[in-house]
């Protein structure tokens, strides 16, 4: 009976959301001066029912957050949360700190699915109520400083590693290249599992895309630590690091390293902001 009850809400949750933010055709906004032009209590109810709407379904225990990951891709959360961005404005009803608290999860909400594109069209909502000081600080969080965090780890690993920095030393001198190269793909596929792991059922290629964004901000991060490492070895007149090969190698490791010990296994979200 249980399963059959499943399978009827999941073949009328579409329905339902189509009807739930019907109520989003009519605009409302408001002034300055905090007067509401096209606003009413009927008007704020519907609103109230698509708010709630979107809090069930990213609530990850709720019955309605496990229907979009069934139901993916046809019923899209990041989409339905950019749609229904205009119900948590500022009313009479909800008030600017309402707005402001919720608007922000749904962000992080975002940001922590990878919806980076998404993401930034919750922050146009977000920053009309923030001051310069708390934007510019937001913002940071597009460029994933905790897979920064998690590659200077990984150098750090590196180097209390005497055995991994020898190894490298001696294949200075042979056939390098492979290294870097299968440490990235590592990346890439672990990468891949862990969109996977908070999207559920979406589109491959959606996943795809953003693992290969990710394993991308690694690799800048990765070669920014390797190039520092080559100059200060240089000016420190350290002879390990006085090689191209050894230093590319170097930051793929560490990058490789940084992912697998701080940064995969981890219940957090690499997108998730500071």
């Amino acid at each position: 009976m249980d399963t059959f009850l499943n399978y009827v809400t999941a073949q009328n949750a579409p329905a339902w959301r189509d009807e739930i933010f019907a109520g989003l055709r009519i605009p409302s906004t408001v002034s300055d001066k905090g007067r509401c032009h096209g606003w009413s209590l009927e008007r704020e109810g519907e609103l109230a029912r698509i708010r709630f709407w979107i809090q069930e379904a990213v609530r990850p225990g709720s019955q309605l957050a496990q229907l979009y990951r069934q139901l993916e891709p046809d019923m899209d959360l990041e989409e339905d949360i950019v749609r229904s961005l205009p119900a948590f404005e500022r009313t009479p009803c909800f008030g600017k700190l309402e707005s402001n608290y919720a608007l922000r999860m749904l962000w992080r909400v975002l940001m922590r699915r990878y919806g980076f594109a998404r993401a930034v069209q919750a922050g146009g909502y977000l920053s009309r109520s923030e001051g310069l000081a708390w934007r510019i600080w937001r913002r940071k969080d597009y460029l994933l400083p905790r897979l920064a965090v998690g590659v200077l780890l990984g150098f750090f690993t590196l180097g209390a590693s005497s055995g991994v920095v020898d190894a490298i030393y001696r294949l200075r001198l042979e056939t390098w290249w492979p290294v870097p190269v299968a440490c990235l793909l590592i990346v890439a596929l672990l990468s891949l599992a862990d969109v996977q792991r908070r999207l559920g059922r979406a589109a491959f290629g959606v996943i795809l895309r953003r693992a290969i964004a990710i394993a991308g901000f690694g690799a800048v991060y990765a070669a920014f630590g390797a190039r520092l490492l080559y100059w200060v070895g240089e000016k420190l007149g350290y002879s390990v690091c006085h090689y191209d090969a050894e230093v590319t190698m170097c930051g793929g490791v560490a990058l490789l390293l940084g992912f697998v010990f701080q940064l995969f296994w981890q219940d957090r979200s690499i997108g998730e902001p500071l």
